[in-house]
């Protein structure tokens, strides 16, 4: 504990408060890595009951392994309730645990009926909503995927310099930049309004900007393309509207 007296037995303000921010911060970062957010996992159930099972307890593993405490009902009410009995019943117990988590995971490119309504609940009450592969890669919408290359392009543009050798280099990656925005905007015009789609970048345009970023220091082009390329397959990450 900090004290104002030094070893020595001597006044030492100085030491004292630098002694305090530090036991402050470790107590910040004590309590910031006891915190998990509760999180409702949001996959599908009826159909392929023992597949669908199993996967959502795959989700909650994943949700366990990103420090979140997963809250997920049709594990365990399924354990002592009757799904067509008792629907009514279990929809309404759905909701309540809903009303006290901070974030919304939905898994998977079907969305049933019941999976609907939770989103739906989800959005009356201003929660965040994520959306995540069967493989619990995070999709993301087509505006922050926009909104991400715009900060992007905005770095890029203020590393230029009046006698830089990679101003070159900077304005090629504001090239290739604006040119994934345009082609996002483009799809994001086309696509139907209030329904989720897919689409994918090209990946002639993430290897462009690859190739930049080895030719200087800044690491712009390498985040972007960081930014929409897969970690464990060459596509593009799947854009979620």
């Amino acid at each position: 504990m900090a004290n104002l007296y030094n070893s020595e037995g001597y006044f030492s303000p100085t030491e004292y408060e630098a002694m305090t921010r530090i036991e402050k911060e470790e107590k910040a970062a004590r309590k910031a890595a006891n915190f998990r957010p509760i999180v409702y996992i949001c996959s599908p159930y009826a159909g392929n009951i023992e597949q669908n099972t199993e996967n959502a307890k795959k989700y909650s593993r994943f949700a366990v392994d990103n420090h979140c405490l997963p809250i997920t009902p049709h594990i365990y009410f399924t354990q002592f309730m009757n799904d067509e009995d008792e629907r009514a019943e279990a929809v309404l117990m759905n909701n309540i645990l809903l009303s006290h988590c901070c974030e919304l995971w939905v898994f998977g490119d079907v969305i049933s009926k019941g999976m609907s309504e939770e989103i739906k609940q989800a959005k009356r009450k201003y929660m965040k909503i994520r959306y995540f592969t069967e493989e619990m890669e995070e999709k993301m919408r087509i505006s922050e995927i926009i909104a991400g290359l715009m900060s992007l392009r905005k770095d890029t543009e203020s590393h230029i310099g009046p006698d830089d050798d990679f101003n070159d280099v900077f304005y090629h990656d504001i090239k290739v930049l604006d040119a994934v925005i345009a082609e996002l905007r483009k799809r994001n015009a086309a696509s139907p309004v209030r329904k989720n789609i897919t689409t994918v970048v090209p990946l002639a345009l993430c290897a462009e900007m690859q190739t930049s970023a080895r030719k200087r220091t800044s690491c712009t082009a390498r985040n972007a393309t960081v930014f929409l390329r897969r970690r464990k397959t060459n596509e593009i990450y799947a854009l979620h509207r």
